[in-house]
C-alpha cells in the first residue's frame, strides 16, 4: 500500500485571509462554492470570517490614571472662564470626546 503525500499550502497572512473573504463577498457564490473554486479550506475560511468580523480587543473597561501636570499652566482659572466653560477634554477615539464642564 502506497502513502500519499499530502502538500500544505503556505500559512495566509490576515491581510490575505481579509482580501479572499471580501473577494467571496462579490462574487455571488457562497463561501462553500467560493472555497471549492479557489482550493481553500471551508473550516480555515469560516474561522478567518468570524475572526476578521469581531471587533478588535481595546482598553474598554481598563482604567488609566490622569495627573495634572506638575506647573501651572496658562489656561486662565475656572472662576475666570465662567460657569458652563470646558475645563478638559479627552480624545478616547476618532469619534468619541469626553468633555468636563465647570459646575455653575
Amino acid at each position: 500500500m502506497s502513502k500519499q503525500r499530502v502538500t500544505r499550502q503556505p500559512a495566509r497572512s490576515e491581510s490575505q485571509w481579509r482580501e479572499l473573504i471580501e473577494r467571496q463577498a462579490t462574487t455571488g457564490l457562497t463561501a462553500q462554492q467560493f472555497c471549492e473554486r479557489e482550493s481553500l479550506s471551508y473550516k480555515s475560511f469560516l474561522r478567518w470570517r468570524s475572526r476578521l468580523r469581531r471587533p478588535a480587543p481595546s482598553a474598554a473597561g481598563e482604567f488609566v490614571e490622569l495627573t495634572a501636570p506638575p506647573e501651572p499652566t496658562a489656561a486662565a482659572p475656572v472662576a475666570e472662564r465662567g460657569a458652563g466653560a470646558c475645563v478638559m477634554e479627552l480624545c478616547v477615539g476618532p469619534s468619541v470626546t469626553v468633555r468636563i464642564y465647570a459646575a455653575p
